[in-house]
């Protein structure tokens, strides 16, 4: 199996402006690491954290296809 290649572990704390249910959160949270992870030339994203105040870090990777 071929290696990945980390590219950067954005923190995306800036994602906390209204009161929302734990599951649309994660959802929020995951969509923005993934928007994030192409700006970075990834392909893989991996929760490093667990969601706090809102925020949640995750590792970006770039994998091959």
């Amino acid at each position: 199996m071929p290696a990945c290649w980390q590219r950067s572990g954005p923190n995306l704390s800036r994602l906390v402006v209204v009161e929302r249910g734990g599951e649309r959160l994660q959802d929020e949270l995951i969509r923005l690491a993934r928007n994030e992870a192409g700006d970075l030339g990834g392909n893989v994203i991996v929760p490093e954290s667990v969601i706090e105040e809102g925020r949640q870090s995750f590792g970006v990777y770039r994998c091959p296809d």
